[in-house]
């Protein structure tokens, strides 16, 4: 739980890179949804809502995509985690079952999606620690 706000935020920056291509370049209505105050707050605001230096960093990153982009996300809306099933889902896909769980199948609401396969997030992966931009 100490970092989930961290993962949580780093979700939306990965899907944001992942997808650039189709958002950065013209004007389009790119809707940020989560459960996630903190990831939501941050997308809006490119500023943490604490001095963690996750989010900090991760702040810095999302800013400097949004800044090469033609326009700025316009909405963020929050969807209580209740209500937050078929990401939820999702996001357990890794995630080795439980004793007495079933193996872990895509929610019917998914089934035509694709998947998306985003890059290893190494040093190389983050534009302020690869020496581009100061840190």
């Amino acid at each position: 739980p100490d970092g989930q706000q961290v993962w949580e935020t780093l979700t939306m920056l990965v899907a944001l890179r992942a997808w650039k291509k189709h958002w950065a370049k013209g004007r389009v209505m790119l809707h940020a949804r989560g459960d996630s105050v903190t990831m939501l707050t941050l997308v809006l605001t490119l500023r943490p809502n604490s001095s963690s230096p996750g989010l900090i960093l991760l702040a810095k990153e999302m800013a400097l995509d949004i800044a090469d982009a033609t326009y700025s996300p316009d909405v963020a809306s929050h969807v209580p985690g209740v209500a937050n099933k078929g990401p939820d889902a999702l996001s357990r896909k890794e995630a080795p079952p439980k004793e007495g769980e079933a193996v872990w199948k895509r929610p019917a609401a998914y089934t035509d999606a694709l998947e998306t396969t985003v890059p290893l997030r190494d040093h190389v992966w983050y534009r302020t620690l690869r020496g581009n931009v100061i840190a």
